[in-house]
């Protein structure tokens, strides 16, 4: 879950950058007693606490509304990023039209390198322990392809940088290819092929 709040003044951050399937919430105070969002071009103002709307993905509604301040809180919540949202933009004013602070919604791409520094270590006479390093964020799973003497043998998923092969047969040749899955579902480079012969 990515949370993020701005205010009208709050003009620093520019963008948000959350993995695909990600629950985000950003959050718009004002101090005027007005507050309008908007997303992609089309505006949404509710004017009442509880109010709620759905826009662009997004669920919108006031959370706060303070008389005594004039203190307006509103949240705009996705359960799920979509890869759809990437580039989107939205915005929050405590005017209409016009004073919008705007954040562009820049969705994480796809896996962009393969898994590096995989090691492989014996665990007893017929089983390998594979461990490697991720590179980068939003990774959901991993697929894992071996092969025995250039045969298709076997087809893993895992969800953690590393895995246990086994009922390996002495004197066969094994390779292994891991490739990263992110949470959008979204394949990155294969690994390098790694080849093993267990003795």
């Amino acid at each position: 879950q990515q949370q993020y709040t701005f205010i009208k003044q709050f003009l620093k951050l520019v963008s948000v950058v959350p993995c695909p399937g990600d629950r985000l919430v950003l959050t718009c105070t004002t101090d005027t007693g007005s507050l309008v969002w908007e997303v992609d071009g089309m505006s949404i103002q509710l004017a009442k606490q509880g109010a709620t709307t759905e826009k662009g993905g997004f669920l919108i509604n006031i959370t706060n509304i303070n008389g005594n301040t004039n203190t307006t809180i509103s949240t705009a919540t996705d359960e799920s990023v979509p890869v759809s949202l990437d580039g989107t933009m939205i915005g929050c004013s405590d005017t209409f039209p016009g004073g919008f602070v705007y954040l562009t919604i820049n969705v994480t791409g796809p896996p962009a390198l393969p898994v590096h520094n995989i090691t492989i270590e014996p665990i007893n006479n017929s089983t390998v322990s594979i461990n490697w390093t991720e590179q980068q964020r939003c990774i959901h799973h991993y697929d894992i392809t071996i092969t025995s003497n250039e045969t298709f043998t076997e087809y893993k998923l895992v969800y953690t940088s590393s895995t246990t092969i086994t009922s390996l047969i002495a004197g066969t040749s094994y390779s292994f290819i891991i490739i990263p899955i992110d949470t959008g579902g979204r394949e990155g480079p294969p690994s390098s092929l790694i080849q093993y012969i267990w003795n």
